[in-house]
Formats: C-alpha cells, sequence, structure tokens
C-alpha cells in the first residue's frame, strides 16, 4: 500500500484485566489473536471474539466507548494510533487487516445499533409506563376515598422529540455485510484502500452520530424517570408513599399501593440504563416507616386474593412439567426434543437473554428452528385429536413451552384467561384459529416475501419445471401443504417482525419480556375493534374500495361504487410492540380484504399498534389498484402526488427553507422510503391535525385532505381554523358535485324503469359521511 508499517506489538492478559476504560483517549487499537473481550458500558454489553479488532469502531468518537475487559485469558496485538487515516499504517502490516477491521466493525455496529433501537424503545415504554401508572394512582386514590395529587412534572410530560434523534446509519446494511464470508472481505477490502478507507470512516461517522442520538435518549429516559422516583415529592413513587402513610395510620390495607410502587420497582430494575441508585433507598425507608415486612413482597398472598386455593393448586398440577407435555403430544423425534429442551434450559438461565452475542444469537435461532417444527407438529395433531387442552393451546395461541419461564401469577392469568368469542364484522384470528381456516379450506394462504401466493408459487414452478397434471392436482388439493406454506412463509416472518426485536427475536414466552400483569398485555378482540372504529370515525375512508358494480336484473349496467372490505387481523403468538400490513389484498380481485398481523401480548394499545400498520396499507392498496401508474403524476392518486412532493420539494415554492430542512431529515429518518415518510405524516393527520393541531406542512396537508378526509363531524370543526378553511370549502364543493353526479345517475337508473339496491343506497350514504 506504499506506507510505513506499523509495529505490531503483544499483550498477553489475565481474565478480567481491564485493556481499556471508557471515556479514556484512544492511543492504540488491538486484534484478538486469542480469547475474548467483554466490551460493557453506556451503550449496552457484548462478548468481542477471537479475530475480530476493538477500539477501531470508537476511533471516530476520539474516546473508547467501552470498558474493555479480558472475558477470559486472552493475548492481543496491538498498534499505536490517534487517527483515522493512522489505520493505513496499521493495513500495511498484513493484507487480511482490511477484511478484518470491516468485519469487526459490522460486527460491532449491529450491536451498537441493536442497542440504541432498544434504548429508543425504551423511550417510547416509559413514557406510556409513567402516564399509565400515573391514571393507576388516581384510579387508587379513588377506591381509598382520597382526592389524588397533581404531579406537575407528569402533566408536562412530553414524548420524545422525534426531530431531534437523526440517526441515518441502515441495520440491514451491516446485518448482510456479516454475513458475507471472512474471506471475501479479506480479499475485496485488502484491493483497494480507498474503498476500504471510506468504509471505515462511513462506519465510523454512523457510529459517532448514533452515539450523539443515544446520548439525547438516555438523557430524555432519565427526566422521565424522575416522573416516576426522585428525592423531591413531585414524583409517583413519593405520592403513593404519602397515600400509603395516610392509610397505614388508620389501619387500614396498603396491598394496592404497594403493587404499585412494586410495578414501578420492576419496571425500573429490569432498565439498566435507568439510572436507579436513589429506588433501593427509598424503598427501604418505605418499608422501615410503615412497619410491615415480607408480607408486602409475599405472592402468595397476593395470589389468593385473585384465585382459589382450588385454582391455584389446579393449575399447577395442569402446567407442570409443560415442555415434556408439548413435546409428548406433538411427538417429535427423541433426538430433537431433547436438544429442545437442552437449549431451552441454557436460554432460561442467561443472564441477558436480549444479548447480542454470537452465542446467544446461535442458540436463539436453533431454538427457533426447532419450535417452529413442533408447532407444525403440535397444530396437525390438534385438528385430528379435536380436544381442547389447555397447555396446548397455551402455546399455539401465546408461545407458552414451559412452566419455569413465568411467574405463577402470569401462568394463572394465561390458564384462567376467558377469550372473547363474540361474533364481529371484523375477522379477528389467533394464530392457531387462521391456522384451522387454511386447514378447513376457508381460506388461502398469505402471500410469500417474494409476493407469490400458494397458487402463484405453482405457476413460477411450472415455467422452469415440467409439472404434471397429477402434481398439480395434488398440489392443489394438499391441505397439510397449504398450513406448511403459511408457517412457512407468512408465520415465521411475521412473528419475528411484530415482535420488534429483530435481531434477538427467540419465539417462546418468558417472563424477562412482560413487565407486570398479562392481563394487560392481552390484545382482546373486542379493544381491537373498537381501535378499527376509532380509527374510522377520523378517517371515514379507509377501509372502503372503488368497484365496478352492475345488475341488468335491476336496470343497473355500470356504476362506479364505494364498497367496505375490512381488513383480516391475525394475531401472532408473541409479546410485541409492532403490527405489520403483510398484504393489501388477499388475492387477486381488487375488493379482498387485507392482512394484518399483531402480536397477541403488547405493552402498546391497539390503537398504536395499528395506526402505522393502516398508515402503510393506505400507500399499499393506492400502488396496488394504481398498478405501473402508481407514481406517475399524470394519473392523479395519493401515491403519485406523495411521490411527486417528496421528489421535487427542494423546488416547490410553496415550502419554506425551514420546511425543506425538516422534509429533509425526514426523508433521512426514514432512508429515503417514500412510504415510510407518508406513514409518519399520516400519524400526525390521525392523531393531532384531526384535532386542530398543525402539524403537517401545506403541501402534504393538502395531499391527505384529497385522499384521507376526515369525517363530517371533524371537517365542521375545523372549518374555521386558517389551516384548514380552504380546504375543507374546496372538498366541500368537490363532494357536492360528486354527490349531485350520483343522484342525477341514479335518477335516470329509475326513469328507465330499474330500481335503485342497497349497494347503490350504501354509495350515496359514503359520500354523506
Amino acid at each position: 500500500m506504499g506506507r510505513l508499517q506499523q509495529p505490531m506489538m503483544t499483550r498477553k492478559l489475565e481474565q478480567g484485566a481491564v485493556i481499556y476504560s471508557e471515556g479514556s483517549t484512544i492511543k492504540e487499537i488491538s486484534i484478538i489473536v486469542k480469547g475474548s473481550v467483554k466490551a460493557s458500558g453506556n451503550y449496552g454489553e457484548n462478548i468481542i471474539n477471537t479475530g475480530n479488532v476493538i477500539g477501531i469502531l470508537d476511533l471516530g468518537t476520539g474516546r473508547y466507548l467501552y470498558n474493555y475487559i479480558a472475558n477470559e485469558e486472552t493475548l492481543i496485538c496491538y498498534f499505536q494510533i490517534e487517527t483515522v487515516e493512522d489505520v493505513c499504517n496499521v493495513m500495511a502490516a498484513d493484507a487480511s487487516y482490511p477484511g478484518m477491521i470491516i468485519s469487526s466493525l459490522g460486527k460491532q455496529m449491529i450491536s451498537l445499533a441493536g442497542e440504541f433501537e432498544k434504548l429508543k424503545g425504551l423511550s417510547e415504554e416509559i413514557y406510556n409506563f409513567v402516564n399509565e401508572e400515573y391514571a393507576e394512582y388516581k384510579n387508587v386514590c379513588e377506591g381509598y376515598h382520597k382526592e389524588s395529587a397533581t404531579i406537575k412534572r407528569i402533566e408536562a410530560l412530553e414524548e420524545i422529540d422525534e426531530d431531534s434523534i437523526i440517526v441515518t446509519s441502515d441495520l440491514d446494511y451491516y446485518v448482510n455485510l456479516d454475513l458475507i464470508p471472512l474471506e471475501t472481505k479479506k480479499k475485496f477490502y485488502a484491493s483497494n484502500e480507498y474503498v476500504m478507507m471510506t468504509e471505515i470512516k462511513r462506519i465510523q461517522e454512523y457510529a459517532f452520530e448514533i452515539t450523539e442520538a443515544y446520548e439525547i435518549v438516555i438523557a430524555y429516559v432519565n427526566r422521565v424517570k424522575d416522573a416516576l422516583f426522585a428525592k423531591d415529592e413531585d414524583n409517583l413513587f413519593m405520592r403513593l408513599a404519602e397515600l400509603a402513610f395516610l392509610i397505614n395510620e388508620s389501619n387500614g390495607d396498603i396491598a394496592l399501593i404497594w403493587s404499585r410502587i412494586k410495578n414501578i420497582a420492576d419496571f425500573v430494575t429490569n432498565e439498566k440504563c435507568i439510572e436507579q441508585s436513589a429506588l433501593p433507598v427509598l424503598v427501604g425507608h418505605f418499608k422501615t416507616k410503615i412497619k410491615v415486612g415480607a408480607d408486602l413482597d409475599d405472592e402468595q398472598s397476593n395470589l389468593t386474593r385473585q384465585y382459589t386455593l382450588d385454582q391455584i393448586k389446579g393449575a399447577r398440577i395442569l402446567a407442570k412439567n409443560s415442555l415434556d407435555t408439548i413435546l409428548d403430544y406433538s411427538e417429535i423425534d427423541k433426538e430433537k426434543g431433547d436438544k429442545f429442551k437442552q437449549y431451552l434450559t441454557v436460554y432460561n438461565s442467561l443472564p441477558d437473554k436480549f444479548a447480542t452475542t454470537d452465542e446467544v444469537d446461535k442458540l436463539r435461532k436453533a431454538i427457533t428452528k426447532l419450535f417452529y417444527e413442533i408447532y407444525e407438529l403440535v397444530f396437525f395433531k390438534s385438528e385430528e385429536t379435536n380436544v381442547a387442552e389447555p397447555i396446548i393451546d397455551m402455546f399455539l395461541n401465546y408461545g407458552y413451552v414451559d412452566e419455569r419461564f413465568v411467574t405463577e401469577s402470569q401462568l394463572l392469568q394465561l390458564i384462567y384467561y376467558k377469550r372473547d368469542d363474540t361474533k364481529s364484522e371484523y375477522p379477528i384470528y389467533s394464530m392457531k384459529e387462521w391456522l384451522q381456516e387454511i386447514y378447513h379450506g376457508k381460506a388461502e394462504p398469505s402471500k410469500n416475501e417474494f409476493d407469490l401466493d400458494y397458487i402463484g408459487v405453482l405457476r413460477e414452478k411450472k415455467k422452469t419445471h415440467h409439472v404434471s397434471e397429477a402434481e398439480e392436482k395434488a398440489y392443489m388439493s394438499d391441505i397439510d401443504g397449504r398450513v406448511r406454506f403459511e408457517i412457512t412463509n407468512m408465520f415465521r416472518v411475521a412473528n419475528r417482525v411484530t415482535s420488534g426485536k429483530v435481531l434477538t427475536f427467540c419465539p417462546v414466552l418468558h417472563k424477562d419480556l412482560i413487565v407486570g400483569s398479562i392481563d394487560k398485555f392481552i390484545q382482546q378482540k373486542a379493544s381491537i375493534e373498537k381501535a378499527y372504529e376509532e380509527l374510522q370515525k377520523i378517517d371515514y375512508s379507509l377501509f372502503y374500495r372503488t368497484i365496478l358494480y352492475h345488475d341488468s336484473s335491476k336496470g343497473i349496467t355500470k356504476e362506479y361504487v364505494e364498497k367496505k372490505v375490512l381488513p383480516i387481523t391475525i394475531l401472532m403468538p408473541n409479546v410485541g410492540t409492532k403490527g405489520t400490513m403483510w398484504q393489501e389484498t388477499s388475492g387477486v380481485k381488487k375488493d379482498t380484504p387485507a392482512r394484518f398481523a399483531l402480536p397477541i401480548l403488547s405493552k402498546e394499545t391497539p390503537e398504536d399498534l395499528l395506526i402505522h400498520v393502516v398508515g402503510r396499507y393506505r400507500w399499499e392498496i393506492c400502488r396496488n389498484i394504481q398498478g405501473v401508474y402508481w407514481s406517475d403524476i399524470t394519473e392523479k392518486s395519493l401515491t403519485s402526488e406523495y411521490y411527486d412532493y417528496i421528489q421535487f420539494y427542494k423546488k416547490n415554492r410553496d415550502i419554506s427553507v425551514q420546511v425543506k430542512e425538516k422534509i429533509r431529515n425526514e426523508i433521512a429518518k426514514a432512508r429515503n422510503n417514500y412510504r415510510e415518510v407518508f406513514v409518519q405524516d399520516y400519524i400526525q393527520w390521525i392523531k393531532y391535525e384531526a384535532k386542530g393541531a398543525s402539524r403537517l406542512n401545506k403541501v402534504a396537508r393538502t395531499i391527505l385532505m384529497t385522499y384521507c378526509p376526515f369525517t363530517k363531524e371533524i371537517r365542521s370543526d375545523l372549518a374555521n381554523f386558517p389551516a384548514f378553511s380552504d380546504l375543507i370549502e374546496k372538498y366541500e364543493l368537490q363532494l357536492a358535485a360528486k354527490i349531485k353526479k350520483i343522484e342525477n345517475s341514479y335518477v335516470s337508473i329509475r326513469n328507465s324503469g330499474g330500481k335503485i339496491t342497497k349497494e347503490l343506497e350504501d354509495n350515496l350514504e359514503f359520500y354523506k359521511q
């Protein structure tokens, strides 16, 4: 490379030896020759194995991001270095170093970005938790007939400002980079110094960007934490303690108050990044002053308040050796069953089940592979026997595998949970119920990741292979094959996506995923239905499709009408944080229902899960209907107008310089995905603009009013708002013209001896909403 080689020096380290300290100035980087190094600090924790480089990711910040400690007896070779440019001198020492360094950077970026995503999730979680606990505090006060105190910190609390967090790095890029064989990377990056250095600088810039954003989010989390507990009085802990002291003085039962305090303590202690040094002191002082001991912590006493002793005893008997029950039921090969048990035993013993080390990642993947194999066997057996068994249903509906993986309280809640089987116009299914629909021929399997459904795969096979008539007939009539197709192509992927933990996903239910009561996590069908109704009270045309209608027997030759097509909702057996719009139609016909997937257990409300999903649905159904013209501005549609707006916003004179900068940041956050930019605008439209709070720019607002209009009631409320008045006036004029045109058309049908059918009446009512 034409560079002066850096001298290579080695250092042998005993287990526990500190190599570099977090925050200290970078003076060298090291390659791990033998052993492994534990990296831990403010940005998470991971194990860096032999052949990787430590200190290189940190170089862009000028300081070590972690405490690097020898995880075992370790040998490193180190190079003195001060700037990114000095890396070139290191490269001169060995042609394999460029590939090793890039590979190591990629792995460490995955860890850093993964920790950041978890932290962002926590920022949302703690905000929601504080507000939920505040509401619970008010309910508790009401139950004791006491006036609740106003907690100013909570009243003034706001969600984190997303505009202040700009991270442009693409996590998927580094995941895919990690999949490239090391030898390939060594050859590629050794061949061109410029490419290699550009890659290093880019990764280090992204690392710096993430650490900057990390500091913003962690500061926000700890500000919100002060609303939960602090040494002053303006927080939930102190107000609950104050209430407890008052009730205790009159010999009242404070168990309900303690359950809220314990819930706060459990939430905080489960999150290492929350500053919590004051919490043990506060809890200890509370217990001392209240003069009660272990009874407060006795889970058994809490259980007996909710369940009879016979119920508790029955649940213990039923759940005993649950894993053996499931494996025996599945009739899986004994060797595979024993491996599954072994993997789960190791997994349950992990102090951090979300660790991103290679070893834990391999363990999760091994569990996941066998889980779906067992799931398939169990489902088919349950359909053959047609006998409802609680443990088997819990496995199929929630991913439950072992009583040791949940608390006794959680176990009882799962066993005695009464499912809502009320009939509804909204098709909402658990995963087991959805597979039953396919098994009994009532529904077709979903599309795979290549946008091919069950029949589409057959068509592709026929293009490349000879498929006999007998083979085609067997394929089409293979009910088990259809179910396997759904499990392999939709269930496996949607289960991971809806979990919200793409990098650390494991499909088995365990208590580390749930803070508090399972009852509050279960997504009930009635709640999901209510969430759909609330969304349509704002965006009334959300689930309507324009179709061609005719009925010659009634004298109707050709009319375009709006038809309501409600989506199919499938509840994935996981504890998750995200919903996904799996497909916008169920088949080739445009009036077939979309398919959405949600986690069956989630701390998120159905409204928060669905608003992202329906935003993506709005985009994709328009794209589907428009076909190749989806981005053609000469064919006016939601996607074409929005695509044009984002593509040419810099030249748009109706948009100020300040707003243009905001749009640029939104595009960067969405990684240049126009659909995701639209989804964020749609969320603002539903959550804030519908209440008159101006969050969008004029161009975006105009598009959304045109294609996602508010209901008549909301339009009436907003008509006098300056930001909406002109838009609503224009919309009402266009709507009135449309209604007049439809009414004239219906008059023509009647005059010709035809009859106005219910479909036509419903269409007119749609436009009057």
